[in-house]
């Protein structure tokens, strides 16, 4: 058995080493000459089968977090992002696919997800690691990933652990692991992809794919085709990294231009820092993106800007903004902890971008909430309330808020008792509105450039303590009676009918339930008031009515509680 394992050990290592030699003479590296990254693409393509049965979806935030599924066949997939790898919240989802047609590995595929939003790129490696349910030979491991729904096939870059099958991630659409020899490897490299950034990192994860072979099969590890490697990025630089930097700070530049440039720039860094090493007057390239990029900046600001004020569009507002922070911040340019140290120019964007931002992020909140409770005594009574709040925009930027508060006006109140007359009182509170967010995605224009939209906001909020009141007269039922008048204590009558139907909706109220009764009798508990209420799953348009929410239901405890409203979400950029 030992003889048979070294057998095979042995048997790897040649193949390596064979790999090795293709790459160092360039029989299989499809870069290599002048124009390789500005001429045709003669891509490969693939068609996928997913598996929609086990799709799995998570807001991520940007302070990292992990994503798990499993495949029909067993598979397992986990996708790790680090901290700040996004700008902010975004909706991400992982698909296992169930089969590929038109991969070139002969052993097939051990394993695959596709990754939306498609496009969405990162600001550091996210790993996706990769369990197949039928182990796949360490030698015959290769790394891939495509784009959008199987275009442009090309080798991806392997993750810090050789003992597992990882993948590093700096974009979306999908990645997976084929069962292959160094052939069908050197047949994807012969072939190039649409995108010259897409070129690029096919050539750093051969590279990088070989190194890991060596590394399980316990091969030293040696720069052996690093040289390469470097070359391609050097042609890179200068063909690609160089010209889309000064065309985004040309006249004539767009966000689209500036967006382009600054993932062109980042993704070669973080490449070039995986490899070790550095082209051909890479200090030259950090300065030319630190001068350039504040001219780009402002012009995608002002762009994003402009669509916010006159087409109510305000997703890509804040990424343009906080893109460009990151990467000022990358590029120590800035640092908020240390203000004096930072370079002007960059300074100045951060400036004219939060005020842009303060102008775009406003909105009117309109509220309107009616409810009934009919405690089944005899005694009953409804309620109707409404509240417009003007959210604005708190900064700094990296803490942003926006929140507001307004008066909650009981607009109408009716009490009753069995035999009696009330006369009722108004009584209003403070609507208070924590915070406004939302979750982004992205989708393509016609251009063929993507774009972030809205796809759901989330409000955070109290809507206050109302403070109703009665004053009731029963006259008398028998000769020999006494008519009977008493007040009815003011109380939160409507606000006890809305937390009883929306305990649910409050944070940490998943498992609570609160009776209507109790809290007038008892007051609000400071529990209730002090908790936020979550308004999510709203309809969002593009027009100056951003969003509504609307609903209508009872109480899970009492069956004599009905409540039914409506947020409308009004835009007011400030142009």
């Amino acid at each position: 058995m030992k003889r048979r394992s070294f057998f095979n050990i042995a048997i790897a290592a040649v193949i390596v080493t064979q790999l090795s030699c293709q790459f160092i003479t360039g029989a299989f590296s499809g870069g290599g000459g002048s124009g390789y990254y500005t001429q045709p693409g003669n891509p490969i393509d693939v068609t996928l089968t997913l598996d929609n049965t086990n799709v799995t979806a998570v807001v991520s935030a940007v302070d990292g977090g992990e994503l798990s599924v499993a495949g029909s066949d067993g598979s397992r997939y986990t996708l790790t992002i680090p901290p700040e790898a996004l700008v902010m919240d975004t909706e991400v989802s992982m698909t296992p696919i169930a089969s590929i047609d038109g991969l070139p590995f002969s052993g097939g595929f051990g394993g695959a997800v596709k990754l939306e939003p498609s496009g969405l790129t990162f600001f550091d490696f996210l790993t996706l690691t990769i369990e197949p349910a039928i182990p796949i030979p360490p030698e015959n491991q290769i790394l891939f990933g495509f784009e959008e729904d199987g275009e442009d096939l090309h080798l991806a870059i392997p993750g810090n652990d050789p003992s597992q099958i990882q993948i590093r991630l700096l974009s979306f659409s999908g990645a997976g692991v084929g069962n292959g020899i160094s052939a069908e490897m050197a047949g994807v490299m012969q072939r190039s992809a649409d995108r010259a950034e897409v070129r690029i990192s096919s050539q750093v994860a051969e590279y990088l794919q070989i190194q890991r072979q060596k590394s399980i099969l316990g091969i030293e590890a040696d720069d052996e085709g690093l040289s390469g490697v470097e070359g391609q990025l050097n042609e890179y630089v200068d063909s690609v990294v160089i010209p889309r930097l000064k065309a985004a700070a040309s006249e004539s530049a767009s966000c689209a231009d500036a967006r382009k440039a600054l993932q062109t720039y980042l993704s070669f860094e973080r490449q070039r820092q995986l490899l070790g090493t550095s082209p051909e007057g890479g200090d030259k390239i950090s300065q030319l993106a630190a001068e350039l990029m504040p001219i780009a900046a402002k012009k995608c600001l002002k762009e994003e800007f402009d669509r916010c004020a006159n087409k109510h569009m305000i997703a890509g507002m804040l990424p343009a903004l906080l893109q460009f922070e990151r990467t000022g911040q990358l590029l120590g340019q800035l640092d908020p902890s240390n203000p004096a140290m930072e370079n002007k120019a960059w300074a100045e964007v951060r400036t004219y971008g939060e005020e842009l931002v303060q102008k775009c992020f406003q909105w009117d909140l309109e509220f309107e909430s009616a409810g009934s409770f009919d405690a089944g005594d005899g005694m009953s009574y409804d309620s109707r309330v409404k509240s417009k709040i003007h959210l604005k925009t708190e900064l700094p930027l990296l803490s942003l808020v926006i929140h507001g508060s307004s008066a909650l006006i009981n607009e109408d109140f009716t009490f009753r008792l069995t035999d009696c007359e009330a006369t009722p009182s108004r009584g209003g509170g403070e609507f208070v509105a924590h915070s406004l967010s939302w979750v982004t995605d992205t989708r393509k224009k016609p251009d063929g450039e993507r774009e972030f939209f809205i796809k759901d906001f989330s409000l955070k909020y109290f809507p206050g303590n109302t403070s109703e009141s009665a004053f009731v007269h029963c006259p008398a039922k028998y000769d020999w009676d006494e008519p009977t008048d008493f007040p009815v204590p003011s109380g939160p009558w409507w606000t006890s009918i809305f937390i009883a139907t929306h305990i649910q909706e409050s944070d940490g109220g998943e498992n609570q339930s609160m009776d209507p009764r109790s809290m007038l009798e008892g007051g609000i508990p400071m529990s209730a008031q002090e908790m936020a209420f979550n308004a999510q799953s709203w309809i969002v348009y593009e027009a100056e009515l951003m969003a509504t929410k609307e609903w209508e239901g009872g109480s899970d405890l009492d069956s004599g509680v009905f409540e039914g409203g409506e947020f409308r979400l009004v835009h007011k950029p400030q142009k």
